[in-house]
């Protein structure tokens, strides 16, 4: 089984098999009168997605979420006061459905409002009042790039928690999932978690996991023989560029194609057989 091939494709099956694994570690570790509960031998109890609506509370908690409401409303004024797209009475309604909404909406709007294929205020009003089909498509394929250009805006750190967040992070590698997972146990066992009394890892303990284990491997990448450093180096150069794009406040998160990050060996070969 190469769970690092497909993986994506395969999340599932992937996540099923991570499951089966630590429920074998688990039992090595939790004491016998614990037996009756199921749940404390699956990974999923310990590792709690809990939900967008943490991360959202946090971004609306944030002091500076006014300004960022403010800039969507003055993108909207501009508009309205040059192409009088709305009157006076239906102005208010314009702010409750685009403005007075969840952050990451509030920024996707924002963004689309920004795209050289001009959505105009009125045709993203009208699909958002009516949760058309073009505005699905658009939460669909471009919501979750919101979060990252809200922690970046609002100061806020990106959470990770759950069992296919973990799962995602580990890109297919078992070894990786478990170390991520072995930080958080470690985490937490510093907050006075103990096998004898399991409950759910918090947010703050998942989150700090995902991080450290990143940084290690990051930090890895120059010990390999005989180009790490340089390695590491392209690695770093290339995690600049995309946060640079994840968090450009201009982006209009136009959904990439996967072929525009995808490289033939066979014309690296012609290039340079050290690329290869």
């Amino acid at each position: 089984y190469y769970p690092e091939i497909d993986s994506y494709e395969r999340k599932e099956e992937y996540e099923k098999l991570l499951v089966s694994i630590c429920r074998k570690r688990l039992i090595d570790y939790l004491p016998v009168g614990l037996d009756n509960n199921e749940d404390i031998y699956d990974i999923r109890f310990y590792l709690k997605d809990y939900g967008k609506e943490v991360e959202l509370a946090e971004f609306e908690e944030s002091a500076k979420m006014p300004s960022l409401r403010q800039r969507l409303k003055n993108i909207i004024d501009d508009e309205n006061s040059q192409r009088h797209l709305f009157k006076e009475t239906e102005i208010e309604n314009v702010y409750k459905v685009l403005v007075q909404c969840t952050p990451d909406l509030v920024r996707m709007h924002i963004s689309l409002l920004g795209r050289k294929s001009k959505i105009s205020v009125k045709d993203l009003y009208e699909n958002a009042k009516m949760h058309s089909k073009t505005y699905g498509s658009w939460k669909h394929n471009i919501l979750f790039a919101t979060y990252f250009l809200l922690c970046k805006e609002l100061d806020v750190i990106k959470k990770y928690h759950g069992l296919p967040t973990f799962s995602m992070l580990s890109s297919g590698v078992i070894r990786s999932f478990l170390e991520i997972c072995e930080s958080a146990f470690d985490y937490a066992f510093g907050e006075g978690f103990s096998f004898d009394k399991p409950r759910h890892l918090t947010i703050d303990e998942q989150t700090n996991a995902a991080h450290y284990v990143s940084q290690s491997k990051v930090s890895k990448i120059e010990g390999f023989v005989p180009d790490g450093m340089y390695l590491k180096r392209f690695m770093l150069a290339l995690g600049k560029i995309f946060y640079l794009k994840h968090t450009d406040p201009d982006a209009t998160l136009g959904e990439p194609e996967p072929n525009h990050f995808f490289t033939k060996p066979l014309e690296l070969k012609s290039l340079s057989i050290e690329a290869l």
